[in-house]
């Protein structure tokens, strides 16, 4: 009985309990690498040398590896353990194959339990990306913080003067102005683009670019460094991290090569 190479979501949820069997073969063509089942099988049960020599058969492709396969239920990363010497651009064919199964980090290891380290300008992406995704989250949160605080200090402060109602309209812009600096959102979007869809990471400069320019032009913004009730983290934080998203996206999207 031949091994299967679906349904992949059921194998890849037993792979959290216990290793299941994998073969893996370097794809001929680049149309042949954009079909996951066509370059690795995985198996409960079966024999991994066995499901390499027919993935072999049924390819014709010669470079390849086998072994044992498990995903950390905490972690979520990915761990290939090869029993053989893993073929060259392995980790390059497979990101961005994996990804439709929300698997975005992953491991090799060779015979003897060593990490195989590819230069593969996708990690690097990815990695600076993410680091600049955690300083724009943590510089809105600090931001968001300030700003409920100082919504508080003015009302209070003002709550019976006689211009309450000037000072009310003025914590309801400031708001407004987080509302537009929208972290969340932000973070969200540039996270799917760590999968290097080009939609996405246009969606993700267009809207960086969107949240720069409201910070240079906000009046509100800019005036806020002088309040006397709260001191506020903002504007250089914010800048600072949308800056760095910008250049971490700037990278080119990776591409799978074949051999």
């Amino acid at each position: 009985m031949p091994a299967r190479p679906i349904p992949y979501p059921l194998l890849i949820k037993t792979a959290r309990a216990r290793p299941v069997s994998f073969a893996y073969v370097l794809p001929k063509s680049k149309d042949q690498a954009m079909d996951l089942a066509s370059v690795l099988v995985l198996h409960k049960r079966h024999k991994a040398e066995r499901m390499f020599r027919n993935l072999k058969k049924t390819t014709g492709s010669r470079r390849g590896t086998y072994g044992a396969l498990q995903l950390d239920p905490e972690t979520h990363v990915m761990t290939f353990t090869c029993q053989t010497d893993p073929p060259p651009r392995m980790r390059r064919v497979l990101r961005p194959l994996l990804k439709d199964y929300k698997i975005r980090r992953f491991r090799i290891l060779d015979p003897t339990g060593s990490e195989v380290i590819e230069h593969d300008p996708a990690d690097h992406r990815a990695e600076r990306l993410e680091s600049a995704i955690t300083a724009w989250s943590q510089a809105y949160e600090h931001f968001a913080r300030d700003i409920n605080q100082l919504q508080e200090a003015i009302v209070t402060t003002f709550a019976k003067d006689a211009n309450a109602a000037f000072y009310r309209e003025t914590a309801s812009r400031l708001s407004e102005l987080q509302e537009r600096l929208n972290g969340p959102r932000l973070a969200e979007v540039a996270l799917q683009a760590i999968q290097n869809e080009t939609s996405n990471t246009h969606r993700a400069k267009a809207l960086a670019d969107h949240y720069l320019k409201t910070i240079d032009n906000d009046h509100v913004l800019s005036a806020l460094q002088d309040n006397p009730f709260v001191t506020v983290r903002a504007p250089a934080p914010l800048i600072q991290a949308l800056q760095e998203i910008l250049a971490a996206l700037i990278a080119p999207p990776h591409e799978p090569e074949v051999g």
